[in-house]
């Protein structure tokens, strides 16, 4: 559905709110509902496979279905042999198949 369709269905009920202010407060509950959106943010934790690249979001413990994830926000693992946890960067693009890193 458009904004247009929206703010038209919402004027059908509403004819005295303009299309201006409409536009205001659509934005306004978008920017709430975005910010709400990133408050539930939750840590997952899987123990990683040897050979292994991929991994489905549904194979986190706090995750029940990969739809649920919107964003990820950072990736990261303990390196035991430094005591440090350590954040892997994000990857853009697609990796090649002989890439093994």
């Amino acid at each position: 559905m458009t904004q247009l369709q929206i703010i038209e269905q919402i004027q059908q009920v509403h004819p005295e709110i303009g299309e201006s202010q409409l536009t205001i407060m659509l934005n306004n509950a978008l920017d709430e509902f975005v910010s709400e959106a990133r408050t539930n943010e939750k840590l997952g934790v899987l123990t990683p496979v040897a050979d292994q690249r991929y991994y489905d979001f549904s194979d986190l413990d706090s995750v029940n279905d990969d739809g649920d994830v919107l964003e990820v926000m950072q990736v990261s693992y303990f390196d035991s042999s430094e005591s440090e946890e350590l954040i892997i960067n994000k990857f853009t693009g697609e990796p090649q198949p002989q890439d093994r890193t």
